[in-house]
């Protein structure tokens, strides 16, 4: 595939941008006569397997319970014994240009043909994968805890530094809580009364729950206000992740690659992101970050971003940059800043990271 990176890394750079996830690819030779490269099993991916030479037969069935469906980690391998009494929902052999769409969590098993159907039997395909760890438990994995840490925190309540109940365990748990509504419910039955300990024990129990409960909101509420804070952070987690723009020559010749390294940005010029959403402005420590991932590797993590930090008061100005995509363009002159100067310098610094394109009109 080694003279087909240019169209991979421009093809996951598209999807990357289309789909708002890091998109991964990976090829996979498998000889001829029935051969098989793994046990069936289920991925915790979405996959797009392209057959790109030979034929390769595919057996695909759906998730076996509940549980297995949309998995946050991959499965074990399957045995035949497995699936012996699971009827598969898709049985098909690809040929070149097919593509199989692989939901995540449905299980999968694929092999060559036997000698003698195919002239030439080995096959060769490449499955794009995207969604990895991008379900909303991922979000909430950065949310909640975040919002724990900001309630116990506050300074404006002690609820959840407040000491729990004297003696709570006397009453709290599973089995006390199967206990005494069960007691109730006997009781109503036989039309009889709780007495007074039993009386004591839920009225207990119940103030617990509605104490834990109030707490509990409020973590909820501080998530509430946390959440673009979390999306802030996931977002710089795939921007991380995620492949470098493939500019075509006539998109390189528009930013700092294409021009002279002392080119100056004039007030009249027309500018605009060189490609939608390779940059991200965040928030942080009284300071406006610009987190792009131009200088990413092609390879995953191969290379730590570079962010660049700006003053807070020239955010309005970035963010209009940032949000303008082809085909619109804006000036120069018209980015919300107080001086010329301020639009300029804040324009200069994106297009010498290679991040801005111009027009000079």
């Amino acid at each position: 595939l080694r003279p087909k990176q240019w169209q991979i890394h421009s093809l996951l750079q598209s999807l990357e941008t289309e789909w708002g996830c890091m998109a991964g690819a990976n090829a996979y030779l498998t000889p001829p006569g029935s051969s098989q490269g793994f046990a069936p099993h289920y991925d915790d991916i979405e996959a797009f397997c392209i057959q790109l030479e030979g034929k390769k037969r595919w057996k695909v069935y759906k998730p076996l319970t509940k549980e297995e469906t949309l998995p946050r980690t991959s499965s074990p391998d399957y045995t035949e014994e497995d699936l012996t009494d699971v009827k598969p929902v898709l049985d098909v052999v690809l040929s070149p240009g097919d593509i199989l769409y692989m939901p995540r969590g449905w299980i999968h098993q694929a092999c060559t043909l036997p000698d003698g159907q195919l002239k030439d039997g080995h096959s060769l395909h490449m499955t794009v994968s995207a969604m990895q760890q991008w379900a909303w438990v991922d979000l909430m994995e950065i949310v909640l805890p975040e919002a724990l840490n900001a309630a116990a925190a506050s300074d404006s309540s002690t609820a959840l530094r407040d000491g729990l109940p004297i003696r709570f365990l006397e009453y709290m748990g599973a089995a006390h809580s199967n206990h005494i509504p069960d007691i109730i419910k006997r009781k109503a039955d036989a039309d009889e009364s709780l007495d007074a300990e039993e009386l004591r024990m839920h009225e207990l129990q119940e103030n617990f729950r509605n104490e834990a409960k109030s707490r509990i909101m409020r973590v909820a509420k501080e998530a509430m206000d946390l959440l673009d804070a979390s999306c802030d952070q996931i977002s710089k987690q795939f921007l991380s992740a995620r492949q470098p723009p493939c500019l075509n020559e006539e998109e390189t010749k528009l930013t700092s690659a294409g021009r002279d390294p002392a080119f100056k940005i004039m007030p009249n010029m027309l500018v605009r992101l060189a490609r939608p959403g390779v940059a991200r402005l965040v928030l942080e420590d009284s300071k406006a970050v610009l987190y792009h991932c131009l200088d990413n590797a092609k390879e995953y993590h191969g290379r730590p971003m570079s962010p660049l930090e700006f003053e807070m008061d020239d955010g309005p100005a970035l963010e209009q940059l940032i949000r303008t995509i082809e085909p619109q363009w804006v000036c120069v002159q018209d980015l919300f800043h107080d001086s010329i100067e301020d639009k300029v310098g804040v324009t200069q610094a994106l297009f010498d990271e290679g991040l801005i394109s111009i027009r000079e009109d």
